[in-house]
């Protein structure tokens, strides 16, 4: 979002004049405009939002694979931040590895816990219904860029990045769509999975194969077009996550509390109950969290906000409803934490997760 003009000159008087304001008065009013401005470019309803942008932010928040990704304690509730941060990240980690790199990041799947896109993607019944998904996530966030889809066949599926504002997008940003594209489908059961893409000037060239890349570290031309080709279908794996911590020791005070929560969902969860639920004080229950980065309340809304996505995706309850099933005072704060896990309104998610 750009800064605000300055002020026009003021007219000489009358109805509908500007008072006349002094000339650094005028200024510091300008300049405290522009910082509201930046701001509010930071706000996740300010910004353009696509299913990549929301992955690759899961992908930065749990157990890094290699040192080019960040480490954060709670991907379930992530930050949503504007697309050319994101392009700037992945150009600059296909910079550092190559685009074998950007290519696996969509692995990071299989290290997440909860979080409503992922359950959203992964509880797709079909390809068609996955790539149906995808597309309708992007209206929902008001992408510019969008991805094109085409079936090809039962075993195929062509994607196509749409332009940003009349320009391509950047080739790594569409390598790490396509690699997390291929993540979702061995999730699904789809194996010998491979990756092909085609420039506008000749054939189909091979670039990875399942989660394998085989192609250079960067393209001479960019793609016009990439395909991915299953010759294999498999049991699929579980269709959504809900797990929302990993697997960890007896001992571990964030799993204890999640199970305590999780008993009792709807329940006004308050530290002394929490504490007195895992047969601990108030201060060492606050100390051991503390060392995990985290807090009571913020895995109360954790198990609140997965119990309520279920819910939402997979029924026509109302919206307060489920808020006072699951502990939320009515539908507005399930509405504003919803937003907050998953960069949409609830009926907006609903509607997404309708789609055929």
């Amino acid at each position: 979002m750009s800064a605000c003009a300055p002020f026009p000159p003021r007219g000489r008087g009358g109805k509908g004049a500007r008072p006349w304001r002094p000339a650094r008065a005028g200024a510091t009013l300008a300049r405290e405009r522009a910082r509201q401005s930046t701001r509010l470019s930071l706000r996740p309803r300010a910004v353009s939002q696509n299913v990549s942008l929301q992955l690759l932010h899961l992908a930065q928040r749990v157990r890094a694979r290699d040192a080019h990704v960040a480490r954060a304690p709670d991907p379930a509730l992530q930050a949503l931040s504007p697309a050319a941060p994101l392009r700037a990240l992945v150009a600059e980690r296909a910079r550092v590895g190559g685009l074998g790199a950007v290519f696996a990041l969509g692995d990071g799947l299989d290290t997440l816990t909860f979080s409503p896109t992922l359950y959203l993607l992964e509880s797709a019944a079909s390809v068609a219904q996955l790539a149906h998904r995808w597309s309708a996530l992007e209206r929902a966030w008001g992408v510019r860029h969008q991805t094109r889809f085409a079936l090809d066949g039962d075993g195929a599926l062509q994607l196509a990045a749409q332009p940003y504002a009349g320009a391509l997008a950047p080739t790594s940003q569409t390598v790490m769509i396509t690699g997390v594209l291929a993540a979702l489908l061995r999730r699904m059961g789809h194996s010998e999975l491979v990756v092909a893409a085609r420039a506008a000037r000749g054939p189909w060239r091979e670039l990875a194969c399942d989660a394998r890349w085989l192609g250079p570290a960067s393209l001479a031309e960019p793609p016009v077009a990439l395909r991915l080709v299953w010759s294999r279908r498999t049991a699929p794996a579980p269709s959504a996550r809900l797990t929302l911590h990993p697997q960890s020791a007896a001992d571990d005070p964030v799993a204890a509390t999640l199970a305590a929560i999780a008993r009792e969902p709807h329940a006004p969860w308050t530290p002394q109950g929490l504490a007195h639920a895992t047969r601990q004080s108030v201060r060492t229950l606050q100390r051991r969290l503390a060392a995990h980065s985290t807090t009571a309340s913020a895995l109360a809304r954790r198990v609140r906000t997965r119990d309520a996505t279920v819910a939402i995706a997979g029924s026509l309850r109302p919206l307060t409803e489920i808020a006072h099933a699951y502990g939320f005072s009515d539908a507005a704060h399930l509405a504003r934490e919803f937003r907050v896990a998953s960069g949409m309104p609830p009926s907006a998610y609903r509607a997404v997760a309708r789609t055929r």
